[in-house]
């Protein structure tokens, strides 16, 4: 009877691990977890958020890559989850990439991410200054020029082969990471 009881409570326990509910999480990828749920829209940021924004702060200080040949990185700099929040050419380029890219996604699903992602994922990251749909409605035309990987000072275009490897490494990750959690 005790090892029925204790089996009954392991069980238990392990039930309340595959719920989640907000930013912070519970469980294991693949029960309870979802890394990039919905997948366009993670795709979609990922593609653009090692960019430069308007609102970037380029750092000062010593160059790490100084004295290494053929080593330029460019200007390092720092982007804050308020810069997200806040950069219309970030937050346009994003929604419109969304929009292209995740039509079988519930608009309620992709507002949700909007909330939860644009600025990170972190506990007390802010809103971002306005919802996907307003967003969106402000674009008055189709971004044309496309986005290089550098600067991001307008709303710009993602190409696909970009998004279809960011995409697909990004969904194949996530289906390792619950393997390890099913057998592990």
């Amino acid at each position: 009877m005790v090892q029925l009881s204790a089996l009954f409570w392991v069980s238990a326990q392990l039930a309340s691990c595959h719920v989640t509910s907000g930013r912070t999480k519970h469980g294991f990828i693949g029960y309870g977890i979802d890394m990039y749920k919905p997948p366009c829209a993670f795709s979609c940021r990922s593609i653009i958020s090692g960019a430069m924004l308007n609102c970037s702060v380029i750092d000062g200080g010593e160059d790490s890559m100084a004295g290494m040949a053929g080593m330029d990185m460019g200007p390092e700099f720092t982007t804050s989850p308020e810069c997200y929040a806040t950069d219309d050419s970030f937050l346009r380029t994003l929604a419109y990439c969304m929009s292209t890219h995740c039509s079988g996604v519930s608009e309620w699903k992709l507002e949700q991410y909007w909330v939860m992602n644009v600025a990170g994922i972190e506990p007390g990251q802010p809103d971002s200054k306005e919802s996907y749909a307003t967003t969106l409605s402000r674009m008055a035309n189709a971004p044309t020029e496309m986005f290089m990987g550098d600067e991001l000072n307008r709303t710009m275009l993602i190409s696909e082969p970009d998004y279809r490897i960011n995409s697909k490494a990004l969904i194949t990750f996530e289906n390792i990471e619950a393997t390890h959690s099913r057998y592990g």
